[in-house]
């Protein structure tokens, strides 16, 4: 691993509250930090996974595919940030997305078991654990509400608030189905901004 992604893996994990050399260490003993290229498929909707991810650089999305064989995208991860613990993104064991590079990623990957080893024994972790679902919790309540009472136009909006400059470096159609529109009313919208 090169000296960069150490000191954002570091700099990732200072971010997540995990701050003490011996949480820093815990990590690097138990987890190991990948590079994945773009449209690297880290795992598959309906799979068995049993890791927890870190995103230390780049852009990922989730997605799940529809009836007509259609990816539609239902989030991102962008820098910094957090997948979806595994507690609320499985089912059975069995993934309820698939997850997705978008661009060059950096991700550490931990088993699920150590982590949650770790969150039972030492009061870092624990915190990183509860500000996790905390933001998780956060997330999904501002998706809910945005996606359920929102216009297309607030949900744009709202995506640019939460993920900037995003759209410039993702294709479109990505956020275009995050957002619950066609790419061509993805297009009008973005001329009226």
């Amino acid at each position: 691993m090169d000296n960069r992604l150490k000191l954002a893996l570091h700099d990732a994990l200072n971010a997540f509250g995990l701050q003490s050399s011996e949480a820093k260490n815990l990590f690097y003993e138990s987890g190991v930090l990948r590079i994945y290229p773009r449209n690297a498929v880290l795992f598959y909707e309906n799979a068995p996974n049993e890791l927890e991810y870190l995103l230390v650089e780049g852009v990922l999305h989730r997605y799940n595919t529809d009836q007509d064989g259609k990816d539609i995208t239902t989030g991102f991860y962008a820098g910094n940030a957090i997948v979806t613990p595994h507690f609320s993104r499985t089912v059975g064991g069995r993934s309820i997305f698939a997850l997705q590079a978008l661009t060059d990623i950096a991700v550490a990957e931990i088993p699920v078991k150590v982590l949650d080893q770790l969150r039972y024994t030492h009061p870092e972790y624990r915190t990183f654990g509860q500000r996790v679902i905390e933001a998780e919790f956060s997330r999904n309540l501002i998706n809910d509400i945005a996606f359920r009472s929102g216009t297309a136009a607030y949900r744009l909006e709202l995506f640019r608030k939460i993920f900037p400059g995003l759209e410039n470096i993702v294709p479109h159609y990505h956020i275009a189905t995050y957002i619950g529109v066609t790419n061509v009313s993805f297009s009008r919208l973005r001329r009226k901004k």
